[in-house]
């Protein structure tokens, strides 16, 4: 059967997240800023209290939805500053907005876009990520209008507990009256390639810093090294 849908995650897939927490770590502006906003942190606290802050979020991001205020909350708690709740809504807005306005597409991103608009593939973006971060980076970023659906897993739900990937993947793809033998799937998390691989999807693992693995087989169908490879293989696959 053709393939009719492509399905892309967004964080480290087409959004370049791990570069942006870089660029958080190695820029001393930001604690400027907080320096400024009455938020007294050297630039060796604030940078250790944003690696601790990253890890604790890799982790619980698998369980829940995370806003930026979680974040929030959790940089002061490692920061060892305490401050008001009113505070902590103001400064969440400026990371919010410095995020925002850093934030970059992975290299290769706007041509494999194009190239699938180009084709009449219908692009699909799945995540886990929290809905109103990432519209709002969409459109940002000007990418919104490449996509013919979005779905995100906290679009239904009262509580913030996330159900498995391959149930929310499944109930996506049952609303959108789509197929799986007529999609790709391309994301960087293996757990979620694979819930995709399970369901009938050809999937592909995208390389990223967090996961550089040549196992990935076992995970995915095919195994990219950046978007550049995956538009060759999505060329062979249509």
């Amino acid at each position: 059967m053709a393939i009719k849908y492509v399905i892309f995650d967004w964080d480290d897939t087409l959004a370049d997240t791990t570069r942006l927490i870089e660029r958080f770590k190695t820029s001393r502006n930001f604690t400027k800023i907080l320096n400024k906003h009455g938020v007294n942190i050297t630039f060796a606290r604030f940078k250790t209290a944003l690696l601790k802050t990253t890890k604790e979020i890799n982790k619980i991001k698998k369980r829940r939805i995370l806003r930026f205020l979680d974040w929030t909350d959790l940089f002061f708690q490692h920061a060892g500053i305490k401050t008001s709740l009113r505070k902590k809504i103001k400064l969440t807005k400026l990371f919010r907005n410095y995020a925002l306005d850093n934030l970059r597409l992975r290299k290769g991103a706007l041509p494999l876009l194009r190239f699938l608009k180009k084709k009449n593939v219908k692009i699909i973006l799945i995540t886990n990520g929290f809905r109103l971060r990432i519209v709002r980076e969409l459109k940002k970023l000007k990418i919104k209008k490449y996509f013919h659906k979005l779905y995100f897993a906290d679009r239904s739900r009262k509580k913030s507990t996330l159900i498995p990937f391959k149930k929310f993947m499944r109930k996506s793809l049952f609303l959108g009256k789509i197929k799986s033998e007529e999609c790709i799937m391309i994301g960087d998390d293996p757990v979620e390639d694979l819930a995709a691989k399970q369901l009938g999807i050809t999937s592909i693992l995208i390389e990223t810093k967090r996961f550089q693995n040549h196992s990935a087989l076992k995970y995915a169908d095919y195994y990219a090294k950046d978007l550049y490879d995956v538009k060759k293989l999505i060329r062979g696959l249509l």
